[in-house]
């Protein structure tokens, strides 16, 4: 850094906005792990063997 400065650290509301967003991402994955598909017969078809 010029002048002998250090980095400043990121401000605690941004780590805060994206803790906030990861936690709603992961929610919102879980929530697509865990859904249930239902299935419904449309046709049928049956045959004999001779």
């Amino acid at each position: 850094m010029p002048n002998g400065q250090t980095p400043q650290l990121p401000a605690l509301t941004e780590d805060v906005a994206i803790d906030g967003q990861r936690d709603e991402l992961i929610k919102r994955i879980e929530g697509q792990l865990h859904q249930t598909h239902a299935v419904k017969t449309i046709f049928l078809f049956r045959w004999r063997l001779a």
